[in-house]
Parts: C-alpha cells; structure tokens; sequence
C-alpha cells in the first residue's frame, strides 16, 4: 500500500498488507481519504454509537422502523459491534452474508440496517464513507399467493368480534396495510363522505381511503369521540397481532391458513382485475412508486388470459381479411 500520512508534501508510507487485493485496495483508499483531510476525529467502534443513533431513530423514523432496526440488531451487533467503519473491508460483509446465506431477504434488509448506521456516522463527523459498495446477496421475491374470494368471505364469517371484523374488512375491502388500519382514530374517520384520513402510515405520507359499507356498518355502532379505533383492551394502544386471530378463523373454515398482508394483495390483484387500471390501483395501495403496483400485473391470472385471448382473435382476424382479400 502506498500513502502519505501527512499529505502530498510529507513522508510517503510504503507497506505490505497480507490479504484479498480488493481488500488492501480498499484499505489503502481509506487511508489515503483520511490523510487527504477528511474529518474523523474520533472513528469509535459501531456499538459505541448506537445508543445516540437510536436517540435520532426515535425521533426520525416510525415505530415500525425501530422495531426492525432492533430485530436486526441482533444479528449485527456480534459480528461488526466491536469494528470501527475504517475496518469494515468487504471480506468482512462476505462472512457476515455467508453465515445469514439462509435467509437471504433478513440479510438484505439487516445490511440495509448496517448501510443506515454508517451513513448516520459519517453525516456526525463519526467515520469517513466505506470505499466499497454492498453487494447484497441474491434474493428473487416470490409472487404472493392471493386466497380466493370465496375462501375469504369463509374466513371472515368465522370472526366474531365487531371490532376485529372490521379490521379485517379494511384491509381486505380497502387494501390498507396492517400497521396502516391498526392506527385508525376515530376522529379521522369522515362519516358524512365516507372516508378515513390516514395519519400514522407507512414512511410517514398521509393519504384518504375510502370507508367501505360493510366497516362502517359496523363500526358506527362502536362510534366514540377520539382515540384509536382498533384499541387493545388490556394495553390501551392499538392491536399488535391478528395471528391468533387468523390461525383461529381458518382453522373454523376449514381454509388454508393466510396472513393478514394477503388480504391486501387480493385487493390488489382484484381491483386490476376489475379496472385495468394501474395507475388507480396505486393510488388506492398508497404505493409511492408505480413500480410496487406493478408486481400485480404478475400474478393477474385474468389480465393474462384476456390478454391471450384477444391477441387469438387478433390473429384470426388477420387469416380472414388475407383470405377475404385472395377470394
């Protein structure tokens, strides 16, 4: 490796590193950024700065976000914990990948996570950027399996409780999010027009949805003042989990068991079916970007045999204008 501890003008530093080339390249390149006047005055290690980076998570990023970055944490902490970013080298994200290569969408978005930490340093004056990009392992997202209407309305027959019913409706009836429907208030919901302000979302982008009959039939019996809709009775905060609910009410069908986030893909898959329209579908989602509407297009089973279908009759029109025009 060669570098100039004091700049162009000192004394040049001349040193074998034992290890990959791409490794000492990048190592030589961090030394060279440093001595060329970037501030790092303090370079601590990775879990010297995560109290104060979950200071800022609190008060920057959703509940939701935490959660994860916890969740993620655990995973992290033991293998780059105890390196400052200057020795993170890209062996060092290679054996991390290998050891989570069984997971390989957890070791994506725990990288991201990782991504995020030394991004936050540097902004703080706590690191200089790391030489190298991430390169995340190979990860295909499987198409989601949509349950059949029929199915569904089985399964919603089986839930009882007012309350829970109507969540379940909201997210199948109206595509919400979990996290997104779980957060109602009742002070946000527009009984006159029908519609639900939509505060507490995914990455914070407030948006209308459209109160559908059945929930709000439901839910106006209930009606208070304020405070959450879909409120827990022992916590006083909103529902975490509808896990128990759904293993429950599939079991009582006689169903295949399905996620709660299923309900939101079948309202997806259904709502292109029935409007051929991406652009609507979207907004409905509430995707920021068109291209996460677009994973429906895959699995619209109907838009391809219409498709398939009219493409045929296409080609025989063809054949019989050709035959006509021979005649």
């Amino acid at each position: 490796m060669d570098y100039y501890p004091q700049g162009r003008k000192g004394k040049r530093i001349r040193t074998v590193y034992e290890g990959p080339e791409g490794e000492a390249r990048a190592l030589e390149l961090e030394l060279r950024r440093n001595n060329a006047g970037l501030p790092n005055p303090t370079n601590p290690k990775i879990m010297d700065v995560l109290p104060e980076y979950k200071d800022w998570m609190t008060l920057h990023r959703a509940p939701k976000t935490i959660t994860d970055y916890k969740s993620a944490l655990k995973f992290l902490v033991p293998h780059f914990g105890k390196l400052p970013v200057s020795r993170i080298m890209p062996t060092i994200i290679t054996q991390y990948q290998k050891a989570r290569a069984g997971t390989p969408r957890a070791c994506i978005k725990e990288l991201n996570y990782m991504r995020a930490i030394i991004r936050w340093m540097v902004e703080h004056n706590y690191a200089n950027p790391l030489p190298f990009k991430i390169q995340h392992l190979r990860y295909k997202a499987p198409l989601p399996q949509v349950p059949h209407p029929a199915d569904i309305e089985k399964f919603i027959a089986e839930i009882n409780d007012p309350l829970k019913k109507a969540l379940v409706l909201l997210m199948y009836q109206a595509g919400l999010r979990f996290e997104d429907a779980r957060n109602i208030r009742w002070e946000k919901i527009e009984w006159d027009s029908d519609t639900v302000n939509l505060t507490e979302t995914k990455g914070d982008v407030p948006r209308i949805c459209i109160l559908p009959e059945d929930v709000k039939r439901l839910l106006q019996p209930l009606r208070q003042e304020s405070g959450y809709v879909f409120e827990s009775k022992r916590t006083g905060k909103p529902v975490k989990s509808l896990k128990t609910l759904f293993r429950s009410a599939c079991k009582r069908a006689g169903i295949h068991r399905f996620s709660p986030h299923k309900l939101r893909h079948a309202f997806g898959t259904y709502a292109l079916e029935a409007t051929d329209n991406l652009r609507l579908v979207q907004e409905l989602l509430g995707h920021k970007s068109i291209s996460s509407t677009t994973i429906y297009t895959q699995i619209s089973t109907h838009r391809k045999r219409l498709g398939m279908t009219q493409t045929h009759e296409y080609i025989e029109r063809l054949k019989e204008k050709r035959n006509n025009r021979k005649a």
